[in-house]
């Protein structure tokens, strides 16, 4: 493996504007309809997503489940009635940690409203559905397109591909696959290469899910779990079991392996860019490491206050730039603006051109 240090990139719900995919609010809308119970007193009768109460009405009919219909009713509604007073899904899971039965509801319904999501995005859309050289079109003006400059900028040819991936990491707070379809996609594209050669490039990328994914993809090399195609509505049969993928905050927390790799790859990396990210506290708790050398690092910032700006600033400041030389920039632009504005400083990571600070 190269020597180089990494750049890291974390992204947030916000990295999904660009192609339709539901932010942190439109999350929580899809979850609140998806639930939806009304006034119905029974499971089999709820105004749920189809796919919902067939998965939640076979799991009540198991012989080893715990849950009564009105287990899972009371979860269902509770969960509905409560997106409105929380940030994300993820806030009412834990504040209800110990609910078995709301956080598989909410699983579920995370699952759910994800797969259709992709189904509905513009990787889809543009991508799978179509011709690839037109859909590559379509989507030139994303941050996926910026993205991908800096990972084959300078002339970065197929034979290589492999090692300049393991120079990216990516810690991605979303639960849906988008960043490997898109990689998946145009890289076959780009190099007029197989799927099969493609994918075994993208073996070498990390890319770390903290709160887990709803499941790998078909053409992933190793699968953690039993794939689903990109947007496969058709496997919402499967939604009980593509649950378990989906981690609680108080799981992750509880996965110190997971836990090691992210503070490690932070403080390892020689870069750090925020893409869409909101930096709520429990994430960064997550992310920020105990100590760090000085390094670079890059946010978006649309959606915060200037307080708001000025405390996360402060807050990244305190670990990678303790020696007060304003490396940390968190700029009010969306996630293609800002890879517009810094791809020159990012591509010199790859240049072995890294400035050095004391103590990096």
């Amino acid at each position: 493996m190269s020597n180089k240090r990494k750049i890291v990139f974390v992204l947030g719900a916000g990295t999904g504007f660009d192609i339709d995919m539901p932010l942190g609010d439109g999350l929580r809308t899809d979850i609140r309809r998806a639930l939806s119970t009304h006034t119905q007193p029974l499971l089999d009768t709820i105004d749920a997503e189809q796919a919902i109460r067939s998965a939640l009405l076979e799991h009540t009919r198991r012989r080893d489940n715990d849950f009564s219909d009105e287990q899972m009713l009371s979860a269902c509604r509770h969960i509905s009635d409560s997106m409105s007073l929380v940030d994300s899904i993820d806030e009412c899971i834990d504040i209800h940690r110990g609910n078995e039965a709301l956080e598989l509801c909410a699983k579920v319904a995370i699952v759910d409203c994800i797969i259709s999501a992709e189904e509905r995005c513009g990787l889809n859309k543009h991508l799978v559905y179509t011709s690839r050289s037109i859909g590559t079109e379509a989507l030139e003006d994303t941050w996926f397109r910026r993205l991908l400059s800096i990972i084959c900028g300078q002339g970065v040819q197929f034979g290589t591909l492999k090692s300049r991936l393991e120079q990216f990491v990516f810690v991605n707070f979303n639960y849906d696959r988008c960043l490997e379809t898109y990689l998946y996609e145009t890289l076959q594209v780009l190099y007029k290469k197989s799927g099969e050669e493609v994918a075994d490039a993208l073996s070498s990328l990390t890319i770390l899910h903290p709160y887990g994914c709803v499941a790998s993809l078909p053409w992933q090399v190793s699968h953690a779990s039993e794939p689903l195609g990109f947007g496969d509505v058709g496997a919402k049969g499967r939604l009980i079991e593509l649950s378990r993928n989906i981690r609680t905050f108080a799981e992750q927390k509880q996965d110190q392996a997971l836990i090691y790799n992210v503070k490690e790859e932070i403080a390892n990396a020689g870069m750090i860019v925020f893409l869409g990210f909101a930096f709520h506290e429990m994430n960064m708790d997550l992310l920020l490491p105990q100590s760090s050398g000085s390094k670079f690092v890059y946010g978006t910032g649309i959606g915060l206050k200037e307080d708001e700006a000025i405390m996360v600033r402060e807050l990244l400041s305190s670990v990678f730039d303790k020696n007060r030389k304003n490396n940390v920039i968190i700029k009010n632009v969306d996630c293609s603006g800002l890879l517009r504005e810094y791809q020159r400083r990012i591509l010199s990571v790859y240049g072995n051109r890294f400035i050095q600070f004391p103590g990096s």
